[in-house]
């Protein structure tokens, strides 16, 4: 917006503004002009900035911000324009042009920024000694107006050696102009007038010449079979054809004789599902069974070099764990049923005696415990923990 001048002039020439500034002593003011064609579009600016601003108030810029205007001193009227709309966190405002969504205007009025209420707009200027007369817009009916850029006056002491100067008065489109009055401020611009008619149709234009031959299209599908030709003369005896597939199985011829009994010698090498000796077998995989004991392998000393004794047995013995298992997943996938059975593990006993830890018969990557052969550590521990008793003793 423009800043605010000071006009000198000697006191009286030029008389008092009014609302629509008569002109000068010197020459009559010419007839308001009617209205103009419509204007430009208005200079409209989305500011982002914490604000308690409304619709229809006037803002100037400050130091790092932005506040109401007022009339009562130069620096707070020259604004920037008018708030159109506002968030709270952001508003709008227009600087020149035409705007809307105003209310309560009085149409044709000219509107002055209030020396008394900041931001407000009055129809009455201000009149007080000081103050600032700053034009703001000019109402078009009661929701609309046009904002202006119009320059402001400041009223002086009476007795000073200046005055005010008077506004100019709205140009006349037809009245005559004084012999000196400065001009009217040009008139508003009128709305765009409607669209015209439709012009008539051109004649066709010329055919234009044929484009050049398209690619080859695609193969067709494949015609039908045609109608099978007249039987040919006979050819020359062929090669004899491959073997053709076994015919299908004969009858069951009669029983043979019975074989002799079967049964294992001293060099067989054979496999059973299950064994029973002097009973039947369980038919359970693996199981052996057997009504009298299952003697094995040798004890005797005159078949053995002693190598030493079991060192630390007692020790042994208790880092081993007896506790209840059943057979899991993996295991009940080789075989075995889930039933409630004790143990030891293979791998503890594995670290504290090795030599009674062999791979499992059903598969080599498992391991199992030889139990008969965990007496000898019990009876070298049963030793130990006798020694200690009789230590304490």
């Amino acid at each position: 917006m423009s800043n605010t001048f000071v006009y000198n002039a000697l006191r009286g020439a030029s008389g008092f503004s009014g609302s629509t500034g008569p002109a000068g002593a010197q020459g009559a003011q010419g007839a308001n002009g009617s209205t103009g064609a419509s204007g430009a579009n208005a200079t409209t600016v989305s500011v982002t900035y914490s604000n308690s601003f409304s619709a229809g108030q006037a803002i100037y810029k400050t130091t790092g911000g932005y506040a109401l205007a007022l009339a009562n001193a130069a620096s707070a009227s020259d604004i920037l324009g008018v708030v159109t709309a506002s968030t709270g966190t952001t508003f709008t405002y227009v600087a020149n042009g035409y705007a809307t969504g105003f209310t309560g205007l009085v149409d044709a009025a000219n509107y002055y920024l209030s020396d008394t209420v900041a931001g407000a707009l009055t129809v009455i200027p201000p009149s007080a000694i000081g103050s600032i007369i700053k034009p703001v817009l000019i109402a078009i009916g009661s929701t609309a107006a046009q904002i202006v850029e119009y320059p402001g006056s400041q009223i002086l002491p009476a007795g000073s050696n200046s005055g005010y100067s008077g506004y100019s008065g709205l140009k006349g489109s037809t009245g005559a102009q004084g012999a000196t009055a400065a001009s009217g401020y040009s008139g508003l611009n009128g709305s765009t007038g409607a669209q015209g008619a439709a012009g008539a149709q051109g004649t066709n234009g010329t055919v234009g010449s044929n484009g050049a031959q398209g690619a080859t299209g695609a193969q067709g599908a494949a015609g039908s079979n045609g109608a099978q030709g007249a039987t040919g003369a006979q050819g020359a005896t062929g090669s004899q054809g491959a073997t053709g597939s076994n015919g299908a199985q004969g009858s069951t011829g009669p029983a043979g004789s019975q074989g002799a009994a079967g049964g294992f010698t001293t060099s067989s090498n054979a496999q059973v599902n299950s064994l029973g000796v002097n009973t039947s077998a369980s038919g359970t995989a693996g199981e052996i069974r057997a009504t009298n004991n299952i003697t094995a392998y040798y004890s005797d000393d005159r078949l053995k070099t002693k190598l030493g004794k079991i060192e630390n047995a007692l020790d042994k013995i208790c880092s081993l764990e007896g506790f209840y298992y059943e057979a899991n997943e993996t295991a009940q996938a080789l075989g075995y049923k889930p039933v409630k059975e004790v143990g030891i593990s293979a791998q503890a006993t594995q670290k504290v005696l090795p030599e009674i830890v062999a791979p499992a018969p059903i598969d080599e990557k498992y391991l199992t415990v030889r139990y008969e052969r965990l007496a000898p550590l019990l009876i070298e521990a049963i030793k130990e923990l006798r020694a200690e008793i009789k230590a304490l003793k």
